[in-house]
């Protein structure tokens, strides 16, 4: 079995870090992260068969092994294999060299090999010119220059000589606008099916400049993230992406017509995340979102709804949808929660953390929900009797229940042990102990997050031998308990919905 601990380090005892180096030595232990220098010393000593792909200088500024060879460098247990097969995926993120990284004769030594992915992101270094010989590629589908924050649209004169290029990303580059994606329409007909412009400066303003109507040119396009791009609002001619299924708008501010006029003619749209949104208009746009034919995804853990309280049950046909979030929504509340989930009897996913949703509401709404899989918690004021309910949600595979109110007496009182299908369950900054965890009986159960509860790590590893024998990975990180609403808001909630 591969056993996987996250633990921080201060606070352990010289006991535990020998214990737990004893695992690792016994290949108990999951390694995640080799540095190069580690290779390059168990590859001395003959431990390991030396690989020719390292003698390729640029790998030399990798500071990961891990980000090399995509299925070429595997770390199941502490033996490090390097396997010896093409090259089809390669990661040279947070590279600053650029002398060596991105030189001509880098790039064409890369043409050799059947590499369809190449993932830049953070490249400080990497400039407009560095990309001029990346057509060299020509077997390229997917690039991602996420954070290079040295590039510019003439990039994209470069980037549309990848005829096969199905993905691009190019979030986190802030000078990047329309006039620069428009390149991407030049000349023949483009492959794209994804593209990524959070975080750009893409804009909507002119017919000249608006991003949507230049992404026309892409029949293709079915998946497309404007996230955090503060110059989009309306989403002016966004219905005409006619082949649009996968939109994600997190952390925008957006017009009521932005929802009606454009987001609502998408009939084609299967998923769609405005997590932390601004939006403009109220309660009614969600009848526009809600009656997307196809929508099989939602996540409306929005910022702001500028609204009174009113009906909505009679406003949603999306009898497909079975996936919602509504997390870190604070005008979500028992009467909406009720309307939402009435007509949603197909849902396998629910996401109500840090609403606010009471422990009534959960008790008379979710065990109508038979086919519920996944189950979010977090931040609720629940007590471990207010969760006899989950005994009824059988089928539940993931289940997060931090930052709740939670005590020994939850697992003592065998809360879970309907939950026989459970293979996450979070119970970060409970008051969960040692005399609980050691009680917990989940056969399925692969992983366990316990950031910020009083447990040793003693009964952690009697518990993965013993109770839950398919235990594969637990994290015990140190963390403060949220206490006021600010820190609520500004707080993670942790995302099983994907």
């Amino acid at each position: 079995m591969a056993f996987e601990c996250i633990l921080q380090s201060h606070g352990l005892s010289e006991k535990h870090h020998s214990h737990i180096l004893q695992l690792r030595n016994e290949g108990i232990f999951k390694l995640e992260y080799l540095t190069l220098e580690q290779v390059m010393s168990s590859i001395s000593k003959g431990q390991h068969e030396y690989s020719p792909l390292l003698q390729i200088p640029l790998f030399l500024y990798c500071s990961l092994v891990h980000r090399l060879i995509s299925h070429g460098v595997c770390c199941p247990t502490v033996t490090l294999k390097l396997l010896q097969r093409p090259l089809t995926e390669l990661n040279l993120s947070d590279n600053t060299n650029s002398s060596v990284i991105y030189s001509k004769p880098i790039f064409h030594r890369l043409r050799e090999l059947p590499l369809e992915k190449l993932v830049l992101d953070n490249c400080s270094s990497l400039t407009d010119a560095s990309l001029m010989h990346l057509k060299v590629i020509k077997s390229l589908k997917v690039l991602s220059l996420s954070g290079c924050q040295s590039l510019t649209n003439d990039s994209f004169r470069h980037i549309k000589e990848l005829k096969n290029l199905k993905s691009l990303s190019v979030s986190r580059v802030g000078k990047v606008s329309t006039a620069g994606v428009a390149h991407l329409s030049d000349g023949d007909s483009s492959v794209l099916e994804i593209l990524d412009l959070s975080y750009t400066s893409v804009e909507e303003n002119s017919p000249h400049s608006n991003i949507f109507k230049t992404l026309q040119h892409h029949s293709r396009l079915h998946t497309l993230n404007i996230s955090g791009a503060t110059k989009l609002h309306h989403l002016y001619e966004l219905r005409n992406l006619l082949s649009l299924r996968h939109l994600i708008a997190s952390r925008n501010t957006l017009s009521k017509d932005a929802i009606e006029q454009e987001i609502g003619k998408l009939t084609r749209l299967e998923y769609i995340n405005l997590e932390g949104t601004d939006i403009k208009g109220g309660y009614q746009c969600l009848q526009y979102i809600f009656d997307l034919p196809l929508l099989a995804y939602c996540n409306l853990s929005i910022k702001v709804f500028e609204t009174t309280h009113q009906s909505i049950s009679h406003h949603i046909e999306s009898i497909n949808l079975t996936t919602l979030s509504l997390a870190n929504n604070l005008i979500v509340d028992d009467l909406m929660l009720a309307q939402l989930l009435k007509p949603l009897s197909r849902l396998l996913a629910l996401d109500v953390s840090r609403t606010r949703v009471s422990s009534r509401c959960l008790k008379e709404e979710l065990p109508r929900l038979a086919n519920l899989k996944v189950l979010g918690l977090q931040g609720l004021e629940l007590h471990d009797d207010d969760l006899v309910f989950l005994a009824k949600l059988s089928k539940i595979r993931k289940l997060n229940l931090s930052d709740t109110l939670l005590t020994d007496t939850f697992v003592t009182k065998n809360y879970l042990a309907g939950c026989s299908s459970l293979e996450l369950l979070s119970l970060c900054r409970t008051h969960i102990s040692d005399r609980g965890l050691g009680s917990i009986m989940l056969n399925n159960l692969r992983t366990l997050w316990l950031d910020g509860c009083s447990v040793s790590v003693e009964v952690v590893l009697s518990l993965s031998v013993s109770k839950c024998k398919n235990l594969s990975y637990v994290s015990l990180r140190e963390s403060k308990p949220i206490r006021n609403e600010e820190e609520i808001l500004a707080a993670e909630v942790l995302d099983m919905l994907d």
